[in-house]
């Protein structure tokens, strides 16, 4: 719940300043009250971090959708070739299908966890932080390998 002071406060400090809806980017230079006049959305005062600290998450995210891009893709390229071939998967073939599924799975399933604890890695220590990253930028690299041994 606002209260007349946050409303002062917000007014005040939008008064002589060009700021910007963050929903809708009109402009709410000289605003009166707490709501953009554009969009209707309440708008709150507050104190936030100049530059988040997102790159090692934003490190992560590229790492495992690089995972799930690479075996996405090759997985396109088998339904493709099997798909327009008369002959069906078997032998060498229905192994690297398997393994190239199994690991756009696993990835598909590490990104959208990744995704969803977004705000909780962005919490942790830098360390911690920079450790998991690293962690998944390793999933891509190992599925990689596991690709390449199972081609040979």
């Amino acid at each position: 719940m606002t209260t007349a002071d946050d409303q002062a406060m917000l007014e005040q400090f939008l008064a002589q300043r060009d700021e910007s809806c963050p929903a809708c980017g009109y402009n709410l230079r000289a605003l009166k009250g707490q709501t953009c006049p554009e969009c209707g959305d309440l708008l709150r005062l507050r104190i936030g971090l100049d530059q988040p600290r997102r790159a090692a998450f934003i490190t992560g995210l590229v790492a495992l959708a690089s995972s799930v891009g690479f075996s996405g893709l090759l997985l396109a390229y088998f339904m493709y070739v099997f798909g327009v071939s008369p002959m069906r998967i078997r032998g060498q073939a229905w192994t690297i299908f398997s393994v190239t599924a199994g690991e756009f799975v696993v990835s598909a399933i590490l990104l959208t966890g990744w995704m969803l604890a977004g705000r909780r890695i962005r919490r942790c220590a830098p360390i911690v932080r920079w450790m998991l990253a690293l962690a998944c930028l390793a999933i891509p690299a190992i599925s990689l390998v596991i690709f390449a041994s199972t081609v040979k």
